[in-house]
């Protein structure tokens, strides 16, 4: 089976059909068998340092649980893939982080707490954070599970808006809300495409605008000093069971 080259993509199917597993395979996440060809690229060929740096240079991850630092602000959750892979000025990738909230419409100061936002907030912030590296293709699982009807809708529609530019997957249990975003549905059956529904588009949703990344391609590796920072807040977070924890570690050395 063959996706299209963008616009919204929607994976039905009954609990336990294999819908998660099809996107871990598209993203190379796990081990299968056959063929996934995504950008003219072979993911069985790659290795797995080959494999992360496809992940972070051409897709784009939302997830149900949102998968951000609680601990960390908005700008280091959403700059943190791009620091994997880019070397660039504080200001252009301030910049960046900016154009991005402002695509997702969340006016919050970059500084804010990610574990201080509401559901639909912190969705807006991983939908930022997977547009961050300018992919070609957007893995979405369960984008609106947690939240209520009014952020849903507004989740779709910037979904739809980015599927103008990209190729946007979604797996949803959802299906009389996605069904008014999608351009395709492919129906899964115990692993197997069943069946695919080509939609007319309903929605005159306008694309979004993402500007080129302006920094230095590197040697993809974890930032340190997020690192560090994430450590630190870990401790400031849970000072007690910290200060516990290494007293019986001075203890048990001594």
């Amino acid at each position: 089976n063959t996706f299209p080259d963008k616009g919204p993509v929607f994976i039905l199917g009954p609990s336990g059909c294999g819908k998660t597993t099809l996107l871990s395979c598209l993203s190379g996440l796990i081990n299968f068998e056959g063929e996934v060809i995504v950008n003219n690229t072979n993911l069985k060929t790659l290795n797995e340092y080959e494999l992360s740096k496809f992940r972070l240079e051409n897709i784009g991850f939302v997830f149900q649980d949102y998968k951000l630092f609680e601990s960390q602000d908005i700008y280091s959750n959403i700059i943190f893939p791009y620091e994997s892979i880019y070397i660039d000025t504080y200001k252009n990738k301030k910049n960046k982080v900016i154009d991005l909230l402002e695509i997702v419409k969340l006016k919050k100061s970059l500084k804010t707490k990610v574990n201080k936002l509401s559901g639909g907030e912190k969705q807006r912030v991983a939908v930022a954070r997977s547009l961050i590296n300018n992919p070609s293709l957007v893995i979405c699982d369960e984008p609106t599970g947690n939240l209520d009807e009014s952020n849903s809708i507004e989740i779709m529609e910037l979904l739809k808006s980015i599927a103008k530019k990209a190729l946007v997957i979604l797996v949803s249990h959802n299906h009389e809300l996605t069904h008014k975003y999608v351009d395709v549905i492919y129906t899964l059956e115990d692993g197997v495409v069943d069946d695919k529904e080509i939609i007319k588009t309903r929605q005159n949703t306008k694309g979004i605008l993402l500007k080129k990344n302006k920094g230095r391609i590197k040697k993809p590796n974890l930032n340190y000093l997020f690192i560090l920072r994430h450590v630190i807040n870990k401790i400031k977070q849970k000072k007690y069971r910290s200060l516990v924890s290494a007293s019986m570690m001075g203890l048990g050395l001594m």
